[in-house]
C-alpha cells in the first residue's frame, strides 16, 4: 500500500526551481544518479544531493542501491498524490480530464474568465505550435526520402 506524505510538505518541497529541473529530468530520461544529474543542471552533486534528500523525504522520489550506483527515479505513488490533490482542487468541473467539453489548458479553464483576446491568443499559439508540427513533419520525410535513395543506390 502507497504511503501517503504530509501534502505541505510536498508542494513546499515542489517550490525550489532545481527540484522541478530534477523531476523533469527524471520524467525525461528516467533513473538517474547524483553526479548524473548534477551534471545535467550544472550544480555540484552535494546540491543535488541536498535536494533528492528532501524529495525522497517528502515521497517524490526513490532510491535503489545498483552496486556502487544509487539511481534515483520519480515515486509515481507520490507525484500522483500530488496530481490527484491539485485536481481536486480545480473549480472548472473538468477535473484534468477534459471532461464536458472544457479543455484544462484553454482560456476559460480553472475559473478564468473567457474573452475574445484570450480566445484568439490561444489560436495564435495552437496556429504557431501547428506550423512547427508540419515542419518537423517536412524535415522527417525528407530526411527518410533522402534515406530511401541512399539505400537505393547502394543496392
Amino acid at each position: 500500500m502507497p504511503q501517503k506524505h504530509d501534502p505541505s510538505e510536498m508542494f513546499r518541497v515542489l517550490g525550489a526551481t532545481m527540484r522541478l529541473h530534477i523531476i523533469e529530468l527524471l520524467r525525461r530520461r528516467g533513473s538517474m544518479g547524483v553526479t548524473d544529474l548534477a551534471d545535467k543542471l550544472g550544480v555540484t552533486p552535494a546540491a543535488i544531493s541536498q535536494h533528492l534528500k528532501l524529495m525522497r523525504q517528502s515521497g517524490l522520489v526513490t532510491k535503489e542501491r545498483d552496486g556502487y550506483r544509487v539511481p534515483y527515479s520519480l515515486d509515481a505513488d507520490g507525484l500522483s498524490q500530488c496530481c490527484s490533490m491539485l485536481v481536486d482542487a480545480c473549480s472548472c468541473g473538468c477535473h484534468g480530464s477534459g471532461i464536458d467539453g472544457v479543455d484544462p489548458h484553454s482560456p476559460g479553464a480553472c475559473g478564468g474568465a473567457v474573452t475574445l483576446e484570450a480566445l484568439q491568443e490561444r489560436k495564435a499559439a495552437l496556429e504557431e505550435a501547428l506550423r512547427g508540427v508540419k515542419s518537423d513533419i517536412a524535415a522527417l520525410e525528407k530526411a527518410a526520402a533522402k534515406q530511401t535513395g541512399r539505400s537505393k543506390t547502394k543496392g
